[in-house]
């Protein structure tokens, strides 16, 4: 059983683990981070967490004051998958630090994942990522012994005329779901535009163009079920189909923020000139601000690709104490911090190890 009492000052917390009567009170805390909406965060939480389909029970971790959660950092299940031919690793992943503002300032970020950390390791752990680390937890991150793998090397191509968003569009997408059949063949007769995704048709074709081994999460029928039910984002999926599927593109916009930036979160193809038809027709057909895709681990082609279809690479801050989205990864034990951190033969915090994809992060 967790828990851990501590004494700042006059103040007495305890970090212990969820049970379920602290339910409405993270849905509660939750609207400092996740959404203004109480009924979006109780679906946010059950799907994260509750249907996560690689975890029996919730791994959520609780700062209590007087008995109240003032404070919460999440370990969302996950299946990766390294190596070739692959083997498949459980490796949790850490989201959904919060903290109540009136609590902040009183290391209980540190304090919090101090214990998951610890349980984790007794539950058999060994290592654990963060995809989705902000500027706020950061530094306490590296300070706790996480480190970089490397810049995300965000690519944007941004509209020359923006787009305001109207609040009253809030739920919907910016893009022509009605009457898009015409629009769409003037870009390509093979690429359609969907609303859901097809689990199946997407994980047979993962299977089929197969990994050269670097480090990836699996994308099983099973994760594709269940990844795109995410109720904080929507999402719109572009298949190219002749006689089978040979290609999807897949794009989302957060629920609750900045509808007109449009993210590319998978992008799967048998050969470049499918890529390049679902590349261009998203873009042909899109009405958004700003879209953006993970660009560290492409190949050169495919960033090739992205420049010459008005893709351009943010700009790298040169401060070191500037915030650079990143990928996080500690082992759970602080005996292994000063050890090589290697799976099957890869080396964890060599950035040409992992095919990178912001689908993998909870952040989308």
């Amino acid at each position: 059983m967790i828990n851990e009492t501590i004494h700042p000052m006059n103040e007495k917390y305890e970090i212990v683990k969820y049970r379920p009567e602290f339910k409405s009170q993270i849905i509660e805390l939750q609207t400092h981070l996740w959404s203004p909406d109480l009924a979006a965060n109780t679906a946010y939480l059950e799907w994260k967490y509750e249907q996560n389909p690689y975890l029996d029970t919730p791994l959520i971790y609780l700062a209590l004051y007087a008995g109240k959660v003032v404070g919460m950092r999440g370990m969302y299940g996950a299946k990766w998958e390294i190596g070739h031919p692959s083997q498949t690793l459980s490796v949790v992943c850490a989201g959904d630090s919060v903290t109540a503002p009136e609590h902040r300032k009183c290391g209980l970020y540190k304090r919090i994942t101090r214990v998951a950390l610890n349980d984790l390791a007794n539950i058999g752990y060994s290592y654990v990522f963060s995809l989705s680390t902000g500027p706020v937890t950061l530094p306490s991150s590296l300070s706790m012994g996480w480190r970089s793998v490397g810049s995300l090397q965000m690519m944007i191509r941004e509209a020359r005329q923006r787009t305001i968003s109207s609040s009253k569009e809030q739920h919907s997408f910016p893009y022509p779901d009605r009457n898009v059949t015409e629009r769409r063949l003037e870009a390509s007769p093979y690429v359609s535009l969907e609303r859901t995704a097809r689990a199946e048709a997407m994980a047979e074709l993962v299977e089929q163009i197969g990994n050269d081994g670097r480090i990836r999460h699996a994308r099983d029928q099973q994760y594709f079920a269940w990844r795109f039910k995410n109720p904080l984002s929507q999402y719109r999926f572009l298949y190219w189909e002749d006689s089978s599927l040979d290609g999807y593109l897949v794009l989302q916009t957060s629920v609750y923020r900045d509808r007109l930036k449009i993210s590319i979160v998978d992008w799967e193809a048998t050969n470049m000139q499918v890529r390049t038809d679902l590349l261009q027709t998203a873009i042909h057909l899109g009405n958004f601000n700003v879209l953006s895709i993970w660009s560290a681990t492409l190949s050169d082609e495919i960033k090739i690709l992205l420049q010459n279809t008005g893709f351009n690479p943010q700009k790298e801050v040169k401060s070191i104490t500037k915030f650079r989205p990143t990928i996080l990864v500690r082992p759970v034990r602080d005996e292994m911090l000063k050890t090589n951190w290697v799976i099957a033969n890869r080396r964890l915090l060599d950035l040409e190890s992992w095919d990178l994809r912001m689908i993998y992060s909870d952040g989308y």
